[in-house]
């Protein structure tokens, strides 16, 4: 039986649960960004108000200062705050 390797955004997004850790790539200003998993988890949480509680993991400032990357977590309860930290390497 072939397994499918590929899943709607929407499929992906129903895999995460409230306290969840996520981690995002991009390269800012919507370069090499999941655009279509973060508009899912955003209208997820708006439609479910789940999931809440997450802690995301990023190397940079992802998104167009507006609508997308990292504003699409800006949703009270959406994300636990603070949870910024630095390492260095």
């Amino acid at each position: 039986m072939a397994i499918d390797k590929f899943v709607t955004a929407e499929a992906a997004v129903a895999l995460i649960a409230d306290g969840d850790t996520v981690a995002l790539i991009g390269g800012g200003g919507g370069l090499c960004e999941a655009t279509c998993l973060h508009e899912a988890i955003e209208r997820r949480f708006l439609e479910t108000s789940h999931p809440r509680g997450l802690t995301v993991i990023h190397s940079l400032g992802i998104g167009d200062r507006k609508s997308r990357g990292m504003n699409r977590f800006a949703q009270e309860g959406m994300v636990n705050f603070p949870q910024i930290r630095f390492y260095l390497i």
